[in-house]
């Protein structure tokens, strides 16, 4: 569920709930995770101040967020409706530096002090120095780049429009092109493969590091997009099947089920725990991950925000034990912790 969203369209095919009585125990999170256009640093400015609302400890305003990504002891995110990322101070929430990045971003993904950026409707991926706020690499692709992802010694990007799975060097470099299926979305890595969710499909592709052997399930789900992969196994959210499957990675079976209502999105691998965020409120639930027979174990709603309907998405990253979660609904980032 990328976003076309309401009060920004973007794309033609996309046009309360339980409160926890325990803690989460979220102790010891670690994070999971062109030439130059235009840039700015800016301090925040009051609309950007931190405050505690329901059961987060803080929240960050930030017009329309959707990726998100920790670098060091630092949250950044994507506002969708700035055309800029922005980095927010993990600790006091704070948003200390905004910076441009073209047209519509839509996802980061982390690479030392490199944050890359897929912009949607500028056809580009941007690599952003964290360190500095200036613009290192900035790539002409084309074709609605969305998910984006780092890893075996490439950048992956998704281009929707073209159904192809682009490889590109640490410099910015075009390696080559993979075929996808209908609507891919977005991309993970394993420990010896690439995996992308094919939205329309509602099917899950499989690519070598070098980007061969691409392999494509049969269909696992309706609306298959977020993805995290553990141990032989990858789970997916099916936002629009309201469910998320456990699918091996061998075979490209599924393993097991759980329905998940409110629109299931984000995915994350936490410590060993598994988390997903529903578009609705947005809400944070806890999974048992066996792959066999996963199980909710809990449900935590950060607000009152209706399901997104596919106009918008949400984005889960964990930093300074905390869970950190975007709401495009509320334009929130809400930090949840323990303590």
């Amino acid at each position: 569920m990328l976003p076309a969203m309401t009060r920004r369209p973007r794309r033609s095919h996309r046009l309360a709930v339980l409160a926890l009585t325990a803690v989460l125990a979220l102790a010891g999170c670690a994070s999971d995770e062109p030439d130059t256009s235009a840039t700015s640093a800016a301090t925040p400015s009051a609309s950007t101040t931190p405050s505690a609302t329901g059961p987060a400890d803080l929240a960050t305003q930030v017009t329309g967020p959707i990726g998100l990504a920790a670098v060091g002891d630092a949250v950044w995110a994507v506002s969708s409706d700035q055309d800029a990322v922005v980095r927010i101070d993990s600790a006091t929430g704070q948003v200390s530096s905004t910076v441009e990045v073209g047209d519509t971003p839509l996802r980061l993904a982390a690479d030392g002090d490199l944050l890359w950026v897929s912009v949607f409707r500028a056809g580009r991926v941007v690599a952003v120095d964290t360190e500095s706020g200036e613009i290192a690499h900035d790539v002409e692709l084309g074709d609605g780049p969305e998910g984006v992802a780092v890893g075996h010694g490439a950048v992956w990007v998704v281009r929707q429009d073209a159904a192809e799975l682009t490889r590109l060097s640490k410099t910015g470099k075009v390696l080559g092109h993979t075929p996808l299926g209908d609507q891919p979305r977005l991309v993970a890595i394993g420990p010896d493969r690439v995996w992308v969710a094919n939205f329309g499909a509602g099917t899950l592709t499989r690519v070598r590091p070098d980007g061969s052997g691409a392999k494509t399930s049969a269909k696992i789900c309706d609306g298959a997009q977020g993805l995290a992969v553990d141990a032989g196994t990858v789970w997916v959210s099916c936002t629009t099947g309201d469910e998320i499957v456990s699918v091996d990675a061998a075979t490209l079976r599924v393993r097991g089920r759980l329905a998940v209502e409110d629109e299931p999105d984000a995915l994350r691998i936490v410590n060993g725990r598994l988390w997903v965020v529903t578009t609705a409120g947005p809400t944070l639930v806890e999974v048992d991950p066996d792959p066999d027979a996963p199980a909710e174990l809990h449900r935590l709603a950060l607000s009152d925000a209706p399901p997104l309907f596919d106009r918008g998405n949400v984005d889960l990253t964990a930093t300074g034990g905390a869970l950190w979660v975007s709401s495009f609904g509320q334009d929130r980032i809400y930090r949840v912790r323990s303590g």
